[in-house]
């Protein structure tokens, strides 16, 4: 894939992508959820300059990086097109251990599969909410969805199961995931050729 291993998304193409997406989509009416949003550089690049009405939902469970994606929405001036959602989406309403490489991390995740130096995460672990995406499109009276964008460092099937039947319903013109690796992706692919 163009850009693989590289997360700047000036040159791994996320951007390059978001350009053709706003392109495609000028004067429309479209909804998109970032899940796994960190501190909102994707999501406020999303937005500014969108021309046409556009409502982006913005997913991200730890309280800390909450936090921060909140102050850059609102330093963005777009605090009307960009709702953050402090909880993650996945197949279970619950709670969860997030496991946090260091604050703020783009690579925080609820699997413990990146062992930083002395097999302990420096930032340790934290408690999130987690929601199934078909209960928050429900609950929030979600009608469509035009763009799906995934980053959640491992949890992307469980994201996908946990919307399936919405996901059907829905039929979001795109889907995509910011680099799983390998076996992430072949059960993605596994579990698409399935359904």
């Amino acid at each position: 894939a163009c850009g693989e291993g590289n997360d700047d998304p000036r040159r791994n193409g996320e951007f390059h992508f978001l350009k053709r997406f706003k392109a495609a989509h000028s004067g429309q009416s479209v909804v998109v959820f970032d899940v796994g949003a960190n501190v909102g550089s994707w999501c406020i690049e999303a937005a500014r300059g969108f021309e046409g009405k556009i409502l982006i939902y913005a997913f991200e469970p730890s309280a800390k990086t909450f936090e921060k994606l909140c102050e850059n929405i609102k330093e963005s001036g777009l605090g009307e097109v960009i709702k953050p959602i402090n909880c993650g989406l996945s197949d279970i309403n619950g709670r969860d251990t997030l496991h946090i490489e260091h604050s703020m991390a783009g690579t925080n995740s609820l699997f413990a599969r990146r062992i930083p130096k002395n097999d302990v995460y420096e930032g340790g672990s934290e408690t999130v909410n987690l929601l199934c995406g078909e209960d928050f499109c429900k609950d929030n009276g979600v009608t469509h969805i035009d763009l799906l964008k995934i980053d959640t460092e491992g949890n992307e099937l469980a994201v996908l199961q946990g919307g399936v039947r919405t996901l059907r319903q829905l039929k979001p013109n795109i889907i995509f995931e910011c680099w799983p690796d390998i076996g992430e992706r072949d059960e993605m692919f596994k579990w698409f050729s399935a359904e």
